[in-house]
């Protein structure tokens, strides 16, 4: 049986290297071997006797398609997770710059203790 490797990747095959384009004949293998189905599947290798010049390597196959859709989703998600950092770091910023604005802040906080400072009010002579 005769294979020809139509990714862009090299790989082992049974003790066999094979390169980008290049084919190999396999002795004692047929189709229904688990191995050449999952190469088949993933369109990694092609089943006939084809040359590289014949055959369209194809630019990325299956497997690789579905690397890359799962690094892009992690990079989305890294680069969400950023910005909700920021913009919870910012958020708590706006937070305290607005709470030292408060004219009743001391009150507040006192409060908030449970005690209760009155501040008394001298008169003007």
């Amino acid at each position: 049986m005769r294979v020809t490797n139509i990714s862009r990747k090299i790989i082992s095959i049974f003790g066999k290297t094979l390169l980008p384009g290049e084919d190999v004949k396999l002795d004692n293998v047929d189709e229904s071997n688990p191995t050449i189905q999952f190469y088949l599947k993933a369109k990694v290798l092609a089943v006939g006797n084809t040359s590289a010049a014949q055959m369209k390597i194809s630019d990325t196959g299956e497997t690789e398609r579905e690397k890359i859709a799962r690094e892009a989703v992690e990079k989305y998600k890294q680069e969400q997770e950023e910005y909700r950092k920021k913009a919870e770091e910012k958020e708590n910023e706006i937070k305290a710059v607005k709470g030292m604005k408060k004219k009743r802040i001391l009150s507040k906080k006192q409060s908030g203790l449970g005690l209760n400072f009155q501040i008394p009010i001298l008169p003007i002579c």
